[in-house]
């Protein structure tokens, strides 16, 4: 089995005099035997397979769910809140433990037709706290549908509830009770603020700095869902 590392831009230098060699397609370095394994795991940590306190199974009822994000909490979640190199690592090490395919429809990486995964983020809206509970690896498509009302503002709502349907099985009727569900729980949680707490992040020795209202405002205004 191929052994992947997640590292710092910076560091390829570094790896290439150990011996590590670059896979173009799936934008990781790896180790091509043992020993450049050991050299390897020796300068850089490899991150779990399962980070402390992730529950894996959170989320994954139904298979693809529409999961808005409170208009409170825009522009908070993990990419705001940890370096560039760092949410590369995390990012690449959620790609890679998932074999590179997407863990809600299995998709798989196709570079050369333009079809990258993508980390998702899973949270809990609970007791005043947005907290992170899993880091799942998704296809373009998935994300397209989990962001139902990104991808009614920008015109991509045909594909996203074909997505829908097709990934779940539902009907027509099945898949506007879901959505219907989820804008009432998107309207209520919008309605007070959260704290975001990252501690599964944090377990695994990355620094957490929580982007500030100036900085959040930066970002500019997410494209809110229908009403």
């Amino acid at each position: 089995m191929t052994i992947y590392f997640q590292l710092p831009f910076a560091d390829k230098e570094q790896a290439k005099g150990l011996g590590a060699r670059y896979d173009h397609d799936h934008k990781l370095w790896y180790a091509p035997d043992p020993t450049t394994e050991q050299r390897m795991a020796e300068h850089w940590k490899r991150l779990p397979q399962v980070f402390p306190g992730e529950d894996r199974t959170w989320g994954s009822t139904p298979r693809l769910s529409v999961d808005l994000i409170p208009s409170t909490c825009w522009h908070t979640n993990v990419r705001s809140s940890v370096s560039s190199d760092d949410w590369k690592r995390i990012a690449d090490g959620v790609k890679a433990r998932a074999g590179f395919q997407c863990e809600v429809c299995a998709a798989k990486a196709d570079p050369a037709a333009q079809v990258f995964l993508e980390a998702h983020e899973r949270f809990e809206f609970a007791d005043g706290v947005q907290r992170l509970k899993r880091l799942t690896c998704i296809c373009p498509a998935c994300h397209q549908a989990i962001h139902f009302g990104r991808s009614v503002a920008t015109g991509q709502e045909p594909a996203a509830r074909a997505h829908l349907l097709k990934v779940n099985g539902w009907t027509e009727w099945e898949l506007e009770q879901h959505l219907r569900q989820a804008y009432a729980v998107w309207s209520q949680r919008s309605q007070q603020a959260w704290s975001l707490d990252l501690s599964i992040i944090e377990a695994i020795g990355v620094a957490v700095k929580l982007p500030t209202p100036e900085e959040r405002k930066r970002q500019g205004v997410e494209l809110p869902p229908r009403p």
